[in-house]
């Protein structure tokens, strides 16, 4: 939830408790470019704002609530969200904007603990019921949601189109850990391993498992050109292999976009500030801040938020939605209860044992621990 380092998919409790309130009263309202148009080729009827509630019309509540909105909340973000079209076929999906080419980048990068023979390999937790993929080496989309047949070429940051450079393993491993630490407080299984397909579809009514593919890629075809990633709303578990695209480069701004992406793909849609589409973070260094739904790129503390900040234009709780249809939360790994705290394993004065991670999955969430400590001999 909170992304402090890619050190670890696990959020430091000490500092996941100090950063649930960050300082973002400093953050200012930016302009961007116009949002691209989805693309002639692929969606030429497309439209957003007036156009796009007056092509709804009596079917507006009936769209709103599919996405978990009233046509009320969907009204006001085709009024004022540029980036969310409407497709002829009656579709919603977001095409946001690039992430400026040059970004002040203080968070971490690549944590050096992951071997790269490994960079294909991973995952958060392999038996859940939920799957995040992200899928570097490329991908043959067609006959889905997107209508289109192109063949998406693999990852490429340093020119090899056909292999990948031991630093772009590196950048690779990166950005799992990454979208590994925004998806910590869920059951669900992060992974750069290819699943069965039948793991990313809704396959039948009553199916427990599924997800979304995430294409990380470069513009193909013309298709996403001028963007920085692109995603039909509520596209996470479709009955057809339906991904996001991220066309974003670079660790932090990469990962992020694909945790952006997806979280449209779970019906989230932007935390913008003061009018501006998206929020674009505050502060400067280590204690920079922004959430996950606006571009806060180059900042380094991002997370889910629930729009509770000054200039605020989101109207809903990420939190919230992520932990209802979509996903369930992380299993809780600490007690609750201060009588009857989890033992820390090894006791003190073991050095390995001087600090604990783990996940805050919830705003009341407790975690209560103990240890044995010996002095001079004698057990405390």
């Amino acid at each position: 939830m909170l992304r402090p380092s890619a050190a670890s998919p696990f959020v430091p409790l000490a500092l996941a408790s100090l950063l649930l309130a960050p300082a973002w009263v400093t953050a200012q309202s930016v302009d961007l470019e116009p949002a691209p148009h989805p693309g002639a080729t692929w969606f030429p009827d497309a439209v957003h704002g007036e156009a796009a509630l007056e092509r709804l019309g009596p079917d507006l509540g009936q769209v709103a609530a599919r996405h978990g909105m009233t046509a009320e909340e969907l009204t006001h973000e085709l009024e004022t969200d540029p980036t969310l079209w409407l497709s002829g076929e009656g579709t919603l999906l977001f095409v946001d904007r690039p992430a400026p080419p040059e970004l002040p980048v203080s968070a971490p990068s690549y944590s050096g603990t992951i071997p790269t023979s490994e960079a294909f390999t991973l995952h958060t937790n392999p038996d859940s019921k939920r799957v995040i993929y992200l899928d570097f080496d490329g991908h043959h989309s067609k006959g889905n949601g997107w209508g289109h047949n192109i063949v998406f070429p693999a990852w490429n940051t340093e020119g090899s189109p056909d292999t990948f450079t031991d630093g772009e393993l590196q950048s690779i491993i990166a950005h799992w850990e990454y979208v590994a630490e925004d998806f910590a407080p869920w059951d669900v299984d992060v992974t750069t391993e290819e699943p069965p397909i039948d793991d990313i579809l809704l396959t039948v009514f009553g199916d427990k498992r599924y997800g979304q593919r995430v294409v990380m890629t470069q513009i193909t075809a013309g298709f996403g050109a001028g963007s920085g990633g692109i995603a039909v709303l509520g596209s996470f578990g479709f009955l057809q292999d339906t991904p996001v695209f991220v066309f974003n480069k670079g660790d932090n701004t990469g990962s992020m976009s694909a945790s952006h992406e997806v979280g449209h793909g779970m019906n989230l849609v932007h935390d913008g500030l003061n009018g501006s589409t998206y929020h674009p973070g505050s502060g400067s260094g280590a204690t920079s801040w922004g959430p996950i739904m606006g571009a806060p790129f180059g900042k380094t503390v991002v997370h889910w938020s629930n729009g509770d900040y000054p200039g605020s234009t989101a109207v809903q709780s990420d939190l919230a939605i992520i932990s209802g249809s979509p996903t369930d939360p992380y299993p809780d790994d600490a007690s609750d209860d201060v009588l009857a705290p989890t033992p820390l394993v090894g006791g003190c004065p073991d050095p390995s044992v001087r600090s604990v991670a783990g996940v805050i999955g919830w705003f009341d969430d407790v975690d209560a621990y103990t240890a044995e400590i010996q002095a001079k001999g004698v057990n405390l």
